[in-house]
């Protein structure tokens, strides 16, 4: 099992381009130039869904928690 992102790992995350996963779909994703944004990965009627939660600058680690379990709901 993975372990969950902490808010100190979600500042040193920005700094490093790619997506990191907190888990149950939830990822933080990473551009080259550093800017980060939350999103959810869902699956309706057997279709995957990238659901976009904002700017990591702007919204924080339980805030996106919270967004991504009503998304899956």
């Amino acid at each position: 099992m993975m372990a969950k992102l902490t808010a100190i790992a979600v500042k040193a995350a920005l700094g490093k381009p790619g997506r990191h996963s907190d888990g149950d779909g939830l990822i933080l994703a990473v551009g080259a130039g550093g800017n980060g944004s939350w999103m959810v990965r869902v699956q309706k009627d057997g279709k995957r869904r990238d659901i976009g939660l904002g700017a990591a600058s702007k919204v924080t680690l339980s805030q996106a928690r919270i967004s991504a379990a009503a998304a899956r709901s």
